[in-house]
């Protein structure tokens, strides 16, 4: 019984700390942390934007008909196999 209660309380505490911290900021997030990076003697990091080459997709879009005719999405697989890189992706129709 004391259990529960003492789990009761620290709920309520908690639930109320977390209504009074919950102020919206505008601020940017980013998918890299370079502080874990072990070694980052003479390393500088440069943010650039992606520029996709206009006429040269990396995986085309298919003929009609064919299973990648909507395009095609990188699900995140890449290995390296007999000297290829084979890559695993979404086809969407």
């Amino acid at each position: 019984m004391i259990r529960l209660l003492l789990f009761a309380i620290v709920f309520v505490l908690t639930t109320a700390v977390q209504a009074e911290d919950s102020t919206e900021y505008d601020v940017s997030l980013f998918a890299f942390d370079d502080h874990s990076i072990p070694w980052k003697s003479n390393l500088k990091l440069t943010m650039t934007p992606p520029k996709k080459h206009p006429d040269n997709p990396l995986i085309p879009i298919g003929k009609k008909g064919t299973c990648d005719a909507g395009g095609v999405q990188f699900y995140g697989s890449m290995i390296k196999h007999e000297g290829k890189f084979k890559l695993w992706y979404v086809a969407l129709d």
